[in-house]
């Protein structure tokens, strides 16, 4: 009596132990393209770092080049979440649809930063007047960088939320 009843908790234990692996692997997809932004955004030798750099020396064709990169890797990343396939995973939808906005979201924000190089290179004309309308067109541009900021923020705050209904519909 005591056999089948043992065997019966192993198999429930065994079944409730099971975590749905296409969830489990879309959810590795999906973190690893936040490893890929912290690339792009925050680790040493970025393409921010070096565009930043770039900006220092005041080599401004190559802080251009440097957005340049940033965009093709953002893209990049956009195009591994949407043909990340979803189907049969619960909340595996709205994740990508959350994610996606958010690297898109953030995708703007950087590149941004070519109207600001373009004013900044204006700023440095022999143009009393052309100085004085690209040193106005920063300001526009650091106020539209705030508001992209913004965004940017809330849609991480999306994800996350989405992150957290996928986790607990799929038991992770």
């Amino acid at each position: 009596m005591k056999q089948p009843i043992l065997i019966a908790v192993l198999l429930l234990t065994g079944l409730a132990s099971c975590k749905p692996r296409k969830a489990i692997e879309f959810k590795k997809v999906i973190e690893q393209q936040e490893r890929n932004a912290i690339k792009i955004l925050i680790s040493e030798g970025s393409l921010e770092e070096e565009k930043l750099n770039c900006l220092v020396k005041l080599d401004f064709k190559g802080a251009a080049i440097a957005v340049d990169k940033q965009e093709k890797a953002f893209d990049s990343i956009l195009k591994d979440i949407t043909t990340l396939p979803a189907d049969g995973i619960k909340e595996g939808d709205a994740l990508k649809t959350a994610a996606s906005n958010y690297y898109s979201a953030l995708k703007v924000l950087h590149l941004i930063d070519r109207k600001e190089i373009e004013q900044r290179v204006a700023s440095y004309d022999k143009d009393p007047d052309i100085v004085r309308l690209a040193q106005d067109s920063l300001l526009q541009l650091t106020r539209e960088s705030l508001d992209l900021n913004r965004k940017a923020q809330e849609e991480g705050a999306v994800l996350h939320e989405a992150m957290n209904r996928f986790d607990m519909a799929n038991g992770l």
